[in-house]
């Protein structure tokens, strides 16, 4: 499993006037979703560089279904929620239920357990947006494997609430709800929510169909690292399972796909968001 030598953190750059899916913002909100796994020191460093006043960092540690991590950054022209996600994705994986709660809008079911790993820590981010952002400024808002459900939940909260959220980019996300939530959620925001799934990543799989549906749009990089702007066929997706291999390795500890699933693995998401742009 190869490495990127050196983040280039010098590329984060939002374009604030993008419509559409943006290579640079995807890099960017990507290379954000990394900085929340690095310390406190280099998360406070990198910030300010990145032009960043005020932020401040989101934790709930309550066992294996509940380890909660991010952060939450304002500046002049924005509010940016970043949420990580388990730095264990085997025993993530290992441990992983179907069980089901009322989720945001009318009529919906989404994944309990990712709704309670987000409750813990709703009330100290919109406290932080309202002291620095005033509470109306517009919300980038991103999370990487786990916390990428996690910000889609948010997402959808603030949705319901009619609160401005500029949009939404996930990678490597797991389904977080049934078809209704899909449906709803797409109606409100399918156009400034972008999915991004890199090859065979295995998280993306689950929770499993009819069950649970994905939102928004699709950005899917190919074996070779090409970008498909749209919806794997049936094909495509019996493909990706049979080389990810749900259950390969499984005993071993070790889960097949993982490199893809990875940030700074030399086949994840940020050398294949790099070569994009």
């Amino acid at each position: 499993m190869g490495k990127i030598l050196k983040i280039p953190y010098e590329r984060f750059q939002l374009d604030l006037e993008a419509k559409g899916y943006s290579p640079k913002n995807s890099l960017s909100m990507a290379m954000a979703c990394y900085l929340s796994y690095q310390s406190q020191s280099k998360l406070q460093e990198q910030l300010r560089e990145w032009g960043f006043s005020h932020f401040a960092r989101l934790e709930a540690n309550k066992g294996l279904k509940i380890d909660t991590q991010g952060f939450v950054a304002t500046n002049n022209n924005l509010s940016l929620i970043v949420f990580r996600g388990s730095e264990s994705i085997q025993d993530w994986m290992a441990n992983f239920t179907i069980v089901t709660d009322a989720g945001p809008f009318q009529g919906t079911r989404i994944h309990e357990g990712f709704q309670d790993a987000l409750f813990p820590v709703v009330m100290d981010l919109t406290e932080e947006i309202i002291k620095h952002g005033g509470g109306n400024q517009p919300l980038w808002i991103t999370g990487h494997s786990l916390g990428g459900a996690l910000a889609t939940i948010l997402t959808a909260m603030y949705l319901e609430r009619d609160r401005k959220v500029e949009c939404l980019y996930t990678f490597g996300s797991p389904r977080v709800g049934n078809e209704s939530f899909r449906t709803n959620f797409n109606q409100r925001f399918y156009d400034h929510t972008y999915r991004v799934v890199n090859g065979n990543d295995l998280v993306p799989h689950v929770p499993p169909e009819p069950l649970f549906s994905h939102v928004g749009q699709p950005i899917i990089f190919d074996a070779n690292g090409k970008r498909q702007d749209h919806a794997l066929s049936l094909w495509e997706r019996i493909q990706v399972k049979v080389k990810g291999t749900l259950l390969q390795d499984f005993g071993d500890g070790q889960l097949s796909g993982v490199e893809r699933h990875l940030l700074d693995d030399d086949d994840g998401y940020l050398p294949r968001l790099l070569k994009d742009l």
